[in-house]
């Protein structure tokens, strides 16, 4: 505790750390909910992320379905170009019957990123594919069935 009897105008150094202690949780805070998953992803995994937050909106919000814009980043390891989005199985998907998304940089080449996070949050009863030009959104439509939340529809 600070001494009642010095200057008034001496700041506590109890107040400085406490302070300082409030500060620094907060920026911990905003750097661990919207910082530290952009520089440790790629955009697969951050389309994976959105998925994430929105199935957790949809779920809250009493609703059966919800349409939300997913943009790309183009840093870090992002998107800086057309882009195609695949919600596919493949031969590396974790399980049979379950789709992983699969990022390109370009409208017919290869998938560059790929995750399977998505599944922890959502469904995908069948294959989606969207392509876009640079700065177009994609269009994600999620629905609430029997308590689940299904990946229905990229547009």
């Amino acid at each position: 505790m600070c001494d009642s009897r010095r200057d008034q105008d001496q700041i506590c150094p109890l107040t400085v750390v406490i302070v300082g202690a409030v500060i620094a949780s907060g920026a911990m805070y905003l750097l661990a909910k919207h910082g530290i998953e952009t520089f440790v992803s790629d955009a697969a995994t951050r389309l994976a992320y959105d998925l994430r937050d929105e199935a957790a909106t949809l779920r809250r919000s009493g609703q059966t379905a919800r349409t939300f814009e997913h943009r790309p980043k183009t840093w870090p390891d992002g998107i800086s170009g057309p882009y195609r989005i695949e919600i596919t199985e493949t031969r590396t998907s974790p399980r049979p019957g379950h789709r992983s998304i699969g990022v390109a940089r370009n409208l017919t080449g290869p998938t560059r990123y790929s995750t399977s996070y998505h599944l922890n949050f959502v469904e995908v009863p069948k294959d989606l594919v969207v392509s876009h030009q640079r700065d177009e959104p994609t269009l994600v439509t999620l629905e609430l069935k029997n308590g689940q939340v299904l990946l229905t529809d990229l547009k």
